[in-house]
């Protein structure tokens, strides 16, 4: 999977105890977000999410970067499901979202004392690697 770096909205920030605001990505070369084929969304923890009760991840968009941004969709994760590489929220972005720019925000229920997460919009849909399929610096992983 390729990820634009003008598509990353949070980049592996610390999610503790204070709401983490992501930048604003443009959708104008995905399509018509809402309208057409699926616009995929990538959100993972990169560092398990410890102490805390869930994580709330929301979406909000807007007509220009610097606009009002208004919340179109939320999903709350529980703890337990807050481990790297777990799908966080969603895989593709709802229907609801239909203006060419969004922001993905992570509020934490509760005090994490570690963990972080990512989240960019990307091209593919990032299933995940079977056995033999992936290889790191030459080497086969299983």
């Amino acid at each position: 999977m390729l990820i634009d770096s003008n598509n990353v909205s949070i980049d592996c920030k610390p999610v503790t105890t204070s709401a983490v605001e992501g930048e604003a990505i443009p959708l104008t070369s995905l399509l018509r977000p809402g309208r057409e084929e699926p616009v995929c969304v990538y959100i993972r923890a990169t560092e398990a999410l410890c102490g805390g009760e869930s994580l709330k991840i929301t979406i909000s968009q807007s007509d220009t970067q610097a606009g009002e941004f208004a919340e179109v969709a939320s999903a709350s994760i529980p703890a337990a499901e807050l481990v790297p590489g777990n799908i966080l929220g969603w895989r593709w972005l709802p229907p609801s979202v239909t203006r060419p720019w969004i922001k993905i925000t992570a509020t934490p229920a509760g005090e994490f004392t570690s963990g972080s997460i990512f989240a960019a919009v990307v091209r593919e849909d990032p299933i995940e690697y079977e056995d033999g399929m992936y290889i790191d610096k030459g080497i086969l992983q299983c």
